[in-house]
């Protein structure tokens, strides 16, 4: 069975669940109610999901003003699915989808253990600057 890509705007309620599992599997954004997802998924500049036999078992999103730059976050592989490149191929087809829209500055923070994922899809770290967050949010 191959793997299918496809960028969404608006899921169905089933890829929605699934996408909500896959941030509960990751630890990310659980007990959030669906209406949370859909608004996230909404408000992205572009979200793009990976499916294995009708599942959804990756996703990855772009955050930004859809001009100019743009923030690669929430990049989630099915644990399951995981070391098959999926991850990397997600990142690599939201990069050119992005550029094909015109955004010329397309950054990431990078979770512990990861950078040489996104180091392989041409990412590198950004010289004299430091991830911060406002708040006790912890990551």
């Amino acid at each position: 069975m191959k793997l299918r890509y496809d960028f969404i705007a608006g899921p169905d309620d089933k890829t929605l669940h699934e996408i909500m599992s896959l941030f509960e599997e990751s630890g990310w954004a659980e007990g959030e109610p669906a209406e949370f997802y859909r608004r996230m998924i909404g408000g992205s500049v572009c979200f793009l999901i990976a499916r294995y036999g009708g599942e959804t078992v990756g996703m990855a999103r772009a955050i930004g003003d859809g001009v100019n730059d743009a923030y690669i976050q929430d990049v989630f592989v099915a644990p399951a699915c995981r070391r098959r490149g999926i991850a990397a191929e997600l990142v690599r087809r939201l990069v050119a989808e992005l550029k094909t829209r015109g955004l010329s500055w397309i950054a990431l923070v990078a979770s512990g253990g990861t950078d040489s994922l996104y180091r392989r899809c041409g990412f590198e770290k950004m010289r004299d600057c430091t991830p911060m967050i406002h708040g006790s949010a912890v990551y």
